[in-house]
């Protein structure tokens, strides 16, 4: 078993930017190895080894941002099954996506389905709000990706857009572990005073 990480917020902070920025150093080179052709073997393995490299900086940065009583292959589980839910939301209606990306951090960040609907129930304004933003930060990556592949192409618009999309998902990350410890801290002192 992988002992959880305590880190001072200045160094948790630091090692989310050198997570960020080393997965976007990775997918701008797979970019630019990229061949022309995009359904070739090459291009799906590439493919294949980018959806990897992009959970795994995922998984890395929940683990950094919460190291509370999260289990590694549980929260590396729950990473994938949003990874793949967004993606077949994407596939079959995309406007759908923000919102499940929004309840997957919620599930995530709750250690499961029964902790995310503890946090609904003991902050459910904050649960609301958070999933707003959320979505919109979502849908400020889309247009980040948008406006780079329009002006600028190959590996540094796929670099650029990387980094704007780590530093928001790290944010986005931040805000529900935050709203998760608040929501624990709340059952807690419920049950003490009960």
């Amino acid at each position: 078993m992988i002992a959880s990480v305590r880190l001072s917020a200045a160094r948790r902070v630091a090692t989310l930017a050198v997570i960020v920025l080393a997965n976007a150093v990775v997918q701008a080179l797979l970019v630019a190895i990229a061949p022309p052709l995009p359904l070739s073997t090459g291009a799906l393995i590439l493919s294949a080894v980018s959806a990897a490299a992009l959970a795994a900086a995922v998984v890395a940065c929940w683990w950094i941002v919460e190291p509370a009583d999260t289990k590694l292959r549980a929260m590396t589980g729950l990473v994938i099954v949003t990874g793949v839910a967004a993606a077949v939301a994407a596939i079959l209606f995309a406007p759908v996506v923000p919102l499940v990306v929004a309840l997957g951090c919620a599930v995530i960040a709750g250690n499961g389905p029964r902790g995310a609907l503890a946090i609904v129930r003991r902050e459910t304004l904050r649960w609301a709000l958070l999933t707003v933003a959320t979505m919109l930060a979502v849908l400020l990556g889309w247009a980040a990706a948008l406006l780079t592949g329009l002006f600028i192409t190959g590996p540094v618009a796929s670099a650029l857009t990387w980094l704007i999309a780590g530093i928001l998902a790290a944010l986005v990350i931040h805000s529900w572990t935050r709203l998760a410890r608040r929501a624990r801290r709340r059952a807690s002192i419920g049950r003490i005073s009960t």
